[in-house]
């Protein structure tokens, strides 16, 4: 079956046109099969955007978590992903993908056009490179690449972060990756993305400290955030200053390890 994602930047287009093998829809929940997952991986991050038979994974958290959690909301038979997003190389991150390879094929990695040499092992599959201005669109699902620009920011490889409006079922859904306030103030002074008005924000870094600032939640407006976290972890995340940030602009939030896997439907 043939598969189509379309990856286009200002004043040019790229086109991504692989071949994958047909994929069935979950039988874990027979009510829908176009929903965003927002999944619990213990102290790390994983997002599942699913249409149909066509699966965007957003990193894989820091074990073998994900390979269960996707599990549960794709057909037995299915083993293909069609899109791996790897946002940064930080290992709650990545490291999930590689227990994923054993068991699926990946039709597609998205890697920041930063990482280099640090994501090599997943340049030895089909790759595309992206930074800001990059947009991926499949099926009505529009997503907008925010970050990173090319070139490191700086040390701290949070804020090298992919950062991604996503655009669908009717919603406004901001991945945040890791980055922290350095990228959100950038975001807020230079975006030729609008970023105001957003439904469901996938807060930055886990919800630390570092992240999250009143001053960028002030502009994204988000209706609901989630923390994905795992508990009693050693960074202390989420931190209380995130929360109280959260709580004072009356926005609600959730924390994976006490919920569960979000489902936006």
């Amino acid at each position: 079956m043939l598969k189509n994602i379309t990856i286009s930047k200002t004043l040019r287009i790229l086109e991504s046109i692989f071949w994958i093998f047909c994929g069935v829809y979950s039988y874990s929940v027979f009510s829908s099969n176009e929903r965003i997952i927002f999944f619990d991986v213990g102290q790390g991050d994983s997002t599942l955007i699913q249409k149909d038979d066509f699966e965007i994974l957003i990193d894989g958290g820091g074990d073998d978590t994900v390979v269960y959690r996707m599990g549960e909301y794709m057909r037995w038979n299915d083993k293909v992903i069609d899109v791996v997003v790897i946002t940064h190389m930080h290992d709650d991150h990545y490291m999930g993908i590689k227990y994923l390879l054993e068991r699926y094929e990946v039709g597609l990695f998205i890697l920041s056009v930063n990482c280099k040499d640090l994501c090599s092992e997943f340049r030895e599959y089909n790759h595309i490179d992206v930074s800001m201005g990059d947009i991926l669109e499949y099926g009505g699902i529009h997503i907008d690449i925010l970050w990173p620009r090319v070139g490191i920011l700086d040390k701290n490889l949070n804020n090298d972060s992919i950062v991604m409006l996503v655009k669908w079922l009717d919603k406004r859904v901001l991945l945040m990756g890791d980055a922290e306030v350095e990228v959100e103030d950038i975001l807020h002074d230079y975006s030729r993305v609008d970023i105001t008005d957003i439904d469901v924000l996938k807060a930055g870094h886990h919800c630390s400290k570092t992240a999250s600032s009143q001053r960028f939640l002030l502009t994204t407006i988000p209706q609901f955030a989630i923390c994905s976290c795992g508990e009693d972890n050693k960074f202390g995340h989420p931190h209380i200053e995130t929360l109280n940030n959260f709580m004072d602009l009356g926005i609600p939030y959730i924390l994976t390890w006490e919920y569960g896997d979000y489902i936006v439907e």
